[in-house]
């Protein structure tokens, strides 16, 4: 009884850690949620074992990494020790995931417990950044609710405990990935499923939106083709959806009779075409016309933070391609994107849905911004590869392609 009950405490622990590794990037100080990851994963060394069959993403990882320290390493008057670390901290983190692979795939009623517990938690909280995003809107404050928001020109965008927006989008991105999975394995409800997606949309996130349309219409017309599924209305239904949703987003950036004042506030957010758009675009043509005069600057880049240097404003380009190519050049890009692959293999040899959804939303995602230095990006690609010991559950018989 005893060893059981500590056994869920050591479950639960590990839960609140991943959480707040993911979603408390405000709250933690900087490193410390990383140190703490780092310390859970060093109680699953000597479970970590490599094969034949789970070696692939690890090696690729390891050549990015090995392009951007040669990079780093010519550039050693602009290098940025901060991105460094970072890169090498989460692909670190990846990389041991993936090495748990065998031992989760042994115990994989124990692993889709704690995901659970994580949606669970993460649906809690969604909840509460919810309440404070439509009592804003109610011009209601209560108990510094408006602290989890980011207000700009009196327009509010979801931020929980995550920094700022964008980082709070792609955690619930994250989670909304994870929690698609288990609802497929019929270990959360739609209600859970929904409320994730909710807390996901209110950050008003082009980037997440666009990737949660990319997710639906790929995985709706994969079921659609797939020999061993039956035509069914739910996939058409979430296709209307989400082409609704896209087509009143456009309107709204058009006349402004369409929606009330309040959706306007809302969704004019997504015309917006100046202030850190404007000075992302400028980082990039000027990176283009002065970063790309000699063969070497492609193959080895140009520094950490050279978009920075290049912009007026004191801004990177927030693109995860063009930044990889400009900052550490082409080897290291072309590296980046074979982990992107890797991590989808299923897709690769067979039209998998859930993982052909997933990559191709989550390539699209890190197209807006500089999510390569963003612990989410690794740690979808390791849950990916280890997601096909999981998608058989020896109780339900339930697959995600079925």
């Amino acid at each position: 009884m005893f060893d059981n009950k500590l056994k869920k405490i050591k479950l639960h622990a590990i839960v609140v850690i991943t959480f707040s590794f993911v979603f408390l990037r405000a709250v933690i100080p900087a490193g410390i949620a990383d140190l703490s990851f780092l310390v859970m994963l060093c109680f699953f060394i000597p479970k970590i074992k490599f094969s034949k069959h789970n070696l692939v993403l690890p090696m690729v990882i390891i050549l990015f990494l090995f392009s951007v320290l040669v990079s780093a390493i010519a550039h050693a008057d602009s290098i940025n020790i901060m991105d460094l670390i970072r890169i090498s901290v989460y692909s670190f983190v990846a990389i041991s995931i993936v090495g748990l692979s065998q031992a989760i795939n042994q115990e994989k009623e124990i692993f889709i417990y704690m995901m659970r517990i994580f949606l669970i938690v993460v649906a809690v909280y969604s909840v509460i950044v919810v309440v404070a995003f439509i009592l804003f809107y109610m011009n209601i404050s209560v108990l510094g609710l408006h602290d989890l928001l980011y207000i700009r020109r009196s327009i509010a965008r979801a931020s929980g405990l995550a920094d700022n927006p964008n980082y709070y989008s792609f955690s619930m991105f994250f989670a909304f990935v994870i929690a698609f999975f288990a609802y497929k394995l019929q270990r959360i409800s739609k209600i859970v499923l929904a409320i994730i997606f909710l807390g996901g949309l209110i950050s008003l996130s082009r980037g997440f939106i666009l990737s949660v349309i990319i997710f639906t219409f790929v995985y709706a017309s994969l079921s659609f083709s797939s020999p061993t599924m039956k035509f069914k209305g739910k996939y058409t239904v979430n296709l209307i959806f989400t082409f609704f949703v896209s087509f009143l987003i456009y309107l709204s950036s058009q006349y402004d009779w369409v929606i009330s004042e309040t959706l306007q506030k809302i969704f004019l957010r997504f015309s917006d075409g100046g202030g850190g758009a404007g000075a992302r675009l400028e980082s990039v043509t000027n990176w283009y016309q002065f970063g790309t005069n000699y063969h070497w600057q492609l193959l080895l880049g140009n520094g950490s933070d050279f978009f920075r240097e290049l912009s007026s404003t004191n801004n990177a380009a927030h693109n995860t391609y063009i930044r990889i190519l400009g900052e550490f050049g082409l080897p290291s890009l072309i590296a980046f994107l074979l982990s992107l692959v890797v991590s989808g293999r299923l897709s690769i040899r067979k039209l998998d849905m859930f993982s052909s959804s997933v990559i191709l939303s989550l390539a699209v995602l890190i197209f807006t911004n500089d999510y390569y230095l963003v612990r989410e990006t690794w740690l979808i690609m390791a849950f990916l590869y280890i997601a096909p010991s999981l998608q058989v559950n020896d109780k339900s018989g339930v697959n995600l392609n079925g």
